[in-house]
C-alpha cells in the first residue's frame, strides 16, 4: 500500500518510492529505495519535499496514532522538470560494436561540426541552432543503445587544437553512457545528452588569451574562468532556452560534494543527479585529455583518481558507474600483456571487462614492432599485467586502435 507522510515521520525500515518523483528532481538512483541507516535518513529529509511516498508493502509502516496524524491530503512537490518515459523506449536493436562503428564515426564527425558552428556563433554574441544539438543528442543516444561501445570508443580520438570542441562532443556522450548505465530511459538519456553537449558553452565568452594559456592562471584570470558555468547558463536563459535539468548541469558542473565546488559551493543533496553525472564525465575527459597547460592522464589512472574522489567530490554510484561505462582498460588504453607484448584495448567484453579484446603491435622481448595481431583476452590465455602510460613510450596510440 502506498501513503504519503511528511518527511519528518520517516523511520529506518521504510521502503520509499520514487516512482511517480523525476530522477532529476532527487539525488537517488532508481524508483524507490528502503531506509537502512540515519545517513539515508537525513538525506531524505534534507531534500525539501512537503511529502514522502512510502510502500507499506515493502517496508515498515506508520504506527496508528502517526498514521492518523498524517492522515491530511498533501500535495506532491511541484516540479517542471521531465518524469521518466517508460523503459520499453530503450527497446532498441542492438548491433555489433563493428556494425556500429561506421554510424558512430559519422555521428561523431557532424558532431565536432554542430558543436564547432554552435560555439563559434556564440563568440559572436549569435547563440542560436539550439535545435541541432538536441538533434544531434537525439543520434547519439540511438547510437548508445544500439551498442554501448562503439560512440563511447571514438571519444579517445582527440587532437589538442580541438578540445574546446570535442571535448563537449565527449561529454555528452560520456554522460549518456553513464544514464544508460544507471538504468536511465531514452527520453532523459537525450537530456543528458544535451546537457552534456551545452555544459562548456560559457566558455564562448572566455577571452582566447586565458582559455588557452599554457601556464598558471592569475588570481583575476581564474576567476574569469570561474565565471564561464554562470556566463553559459545566462546565455542559454537569454537565447529563450529552458529545459532546466540542462541549465542546472551548465551552471553547476563544476559542483562537488564536500562543498568546494563552484559557482554556488552546493554540497551534497543539493547537487542534482544530472549534475553529479555531468561532473564525473567532465572531469573524466579533461584529465584524460592533452590540453596546452598538462599532458593527458592514461584512462586507467584518471579512474583511479575518480575513483579515489568518490563520495568527495564526485558521486559514488556515478564513479563506479563510469567504470562500467568505460571498462576496467578503456577503449584506447595501452596495456601490457603477460604475453610479453603491448597492446591497444580495441573493443570492451561486456561480461568481463577485465578481458576486452585487443590489437598487439609491439614485443617487449624483441624490443621492436611486430605486424598487429588483434586478441580477443576472453578467450586466450593472455591476461593484462598492466595498465601503461603511453607518453613514457613515446606512443600516439590512435594509429592502432581504430584499424
Amino acid at each position: 500500500m502506498l501513503r504519503q507522510i511528511p518527511p519528518e515521520r520517516l523511520q529506518a525500515g521504510m521502503y520509499v518510492d520514487l516512482a511517480g518523483i523525476s530522477w532529476l528532481d532527487h539525488p537517488f538512483i532508481g524508483n524507490g529505495l528502503l531506509i537502512e541507516d540515519v545517513t539515508t535518513l537525513r538525506k531524505l529529509q534534507s531534500v525539501g519535499w512537503k511529502n514522502v511516498t512510502i510502500d507499506t508493502n515493502r517496508g515498515r509502516d506508520l504506527d496508528d496514532e502517526s498514521v492518523a496524524a498524517s492522515a491530511a491530503t498533501i500535495e506532491q512537490p511541484n516540479s517542471t522538470l521531465p518524469t521518466l518515459d517508460p523503459q520499453p523506449e530503450n527497446a532498441t536493436t542492438e548491433v555489433s560494436y563493428l556494425d556500429e562503428l561506421i554510424t558512430a564515426r559519422g555521428i561523431h564527425e557532424r558532431a565536432k561540426e554542430v558543436i564547432r558552428e554552435f560555439m563559434t556563433d556564440a563568440r559572436a554574441g549569435q547563440l542560436r541552432a539550439v535545435h541541432n544539438v538536441e538533434a544531434l543528442a537525439d543520434d547519439m543516444v540511438h547510437s548508445i543503445l544500439r551498442n554501448s561501445n562503439a560512440l563511447v570508443s571514438l571519444t579517445s580520438l582527440k587532437r589538442r587544437d580541438e578540445y574546446t570542441f570535442m571535448h563537449c562532443v565527449s561529454v555528452g556522450i560520456f554522460m549518456i553512457g553513464l544514464g544508460r548505465q544507471l538504468g536511465l530511459d531514452a527520453k532523459n538519456l537525450r537530456i543528458l545528452g544535451a546537457a552534456g553537449l551545452l555544459h562548456d558553452v560559457g566558455k564562448a565568452y572566455v577571452p582566447l588569451g586565458v582559455l588557452n594559456k599554457p601556464g598558471s592562471l592569475s588570481a583575476d584570470e581564474s576567476a574569469v574562468m570561474r565565471a564561464h558555468p554562470r556566463l553559459g547558463f545566462n546565455a542559454l536563459l537569454a537565447a529563450g532556452y529552458s529545459v532546466e535539468p540542462v541549465l542546472d548541469a551548465v551552471l553547476h558542473h563544476h559542483e562537488k560534494l564536500d562543498g568546494s565546488g563552484y559557482p554556488d559551493n552546493l554540497t551534497g543533496v543539493n547537487i542534482s543527479l544530472i549534475t553529479r553525472i555531468a561532473t564525473v564525465a567532465d572531469v573524466y575527459d579533461a584529465v584524460t585529455s592533452h590540453r596546452v597547460y598538462h599532458s593527458a592522464m592514461p584512462p586507467t589512472a584518471a579512474l583511479r583518481m575518480i575513483r579515489k574522489r568518490a563520495g568527495i567530490d564526485f558521486d559514488s554510484t556515478v564513479a563506479q558507474a563510469l567504470i562500467k561505462v568505460v571498462g576496467i582498460y578503456p577503449i584506447g588504453s595501452l596495456v601490457r600483456l603477460s604475453s610479453g607484448h603491448l597492446a591497444v584495448v580495441s573493443e570492451q567484453n561486456a561480461m568481463n571487462t577485465a578481458k576486452p579484446k585487443v590489437l598487439i603491435f609491439y614485443s617487449l622481448r624483441k624490443e621492436a614492432y611486430v605486424i598487429p595481431v588483434p586478441r580477443d583476452l576472453a578467450n586466450s590465455g593472455d591476461v593484462i599485467e598492466s595498465g601503461e602510460d603511453p607518453a613514457e613510450w613515446g606512443l600516439d596510440l590512435r594509429r592502432y586502435w581504430h584499424l
